[in-house]
C-alpha cells in the first residue's frame, strides 16, 4: 500500500518491472516499463537519473539487486517494492494484463 501511495503521489515516477517478459505478460503494474534485470546495465540510459524510480519484481529479490545497481550508478531517488508484485496483489491492489 505504501508503493501504491507513492505511485499516486509522485509526479514523473518511473515505474520499472525487472522481471522476465513472460512474467510481465502474466500481469504487471499499470504504466510499468519492462526492463528485465539481466538487461538493466545496458539500458540505464532509458532511466532518467533526475526523476524518482520505483522498481519491482515478483518477490523483491531481483528489484533489490536492481536497486543496488541503480544506486551504484548514482540514482539517488530509486526505491523498490519490498515483497514485489506478490505483496502488491496480496494487498488487493490491481494489476494489468
Amino acid at each position: 500500500t505504501e508503493a501504491a501511495s507513492l505511485i499516486k503521489s509522485t509526479k514523473k515516477l518511473q515505474l520499472i518491472d525487472v522481471r522476465t517478459p513472460a512474467e510481465y505478460a502474466d500481469g504487471h503494474l499499470t504504466k510499468a516499463k519492462l526492463i528485465p534485470l539481466q538487461e538493466l546495465e545496458e539500458r540505464f540510459a532509458e532511466i532518467d537519473k533526475n526523476k524518482p524510480v520505483l522498481l519491482y519484481c515478483r518477490s523483491g529479490h531481483r528489484s533489490g539487486m536492481a536497486l543496488k545497481l541503480l544506486n551504484d550508478k548514482g540514482y539517488t531517488q530509486a526505491k523498490h517494492i519490498e515483497g514485489g508484485i506478490n505483496a502488491w496483489t496480496a494487498a488487493g491492489l490491481p494489476i494489468t494484463k
